[in-house]
């Protein structure tokens, strides 16, 4: 007979990692959680705005992943379904409720920012909340995986700013949600 407990930590971890076949929605939600929280901070400490750190950035779009993950399973998903085992933060934003979209959006301030190639020449216009969030979808697998040439050899355009307001915004309405349940 399965059980519906987790003894520690390391258990609910490997809950997410393996997708054992029960769901607690609470200690899985606690569990992705402290992930994308440990994630943060450490994306945070390694940060420098002035300096592009790709290893900062990994981690901060691995914990924005996280995050949703963790209101996905407040909200009732089990994200241990095979259909959550994706990286497309845009994905997984979209499948968040209508409500608790908005208020993510209403919480972040968007700057119009053009991205330009290596000869200065403007590629296109961020402007919106959805524009951003397809821009920075794949952050995650293209920036784990550059060495492989994910990009075919083109830079890599990297919203930093909105990055860290979202992960930041995220961070506040997860631990607001996560103290509730």
């Amino acid at each position: 007979m399965e059980s519906n407990s987790y003894d520690n930590f390391s258990d609910i971890y490997d809950a997410i990692l393996f997708g054992y076949p029960f769901y607690d929605k609470i200690n899985v939600s606690i569990c992705a959680y402290d992930e994308a929280s440990n994630w943060r901070k450490y994306g945070k400490l390694i940060e420098n705005e002035s300096i592009y750190n790709q290893g900062a950035y990994i981690m901060l779009t691995y914990s924005i992943e996280l995050y949703f993950k963790c209101l996905l399973s407040i909200c009732n998903h089990n994200i241990l379904d095979k259909k959550y085992k994706i990286h497309d933060l845009n994905e997984l934003f979209y499948k968040l409720p209508l409500g608790l979209q908005t208020i993510i959006i209403n919480n972040i301030e968007i700057s119009t920012i053009d991205v330009i190639d290596k000869n200065d020449n403007i590629l296109y216009t961020l402007t919106s909340f959805d524009e951003y969030m397809r821009e920075i979808s794949d952050s995650f697998i293209k920036l784990r995986y550059e060495y492989e040439k994910f990009n075919n050899g083109k830079l890599i355009f990297i919203p930093i700013g909105f990055i860290n307001k979202l992960v930041d915004t995220l961070y506040i309405i997860c631990t607001n949600a996560i103290n509730k349940i």
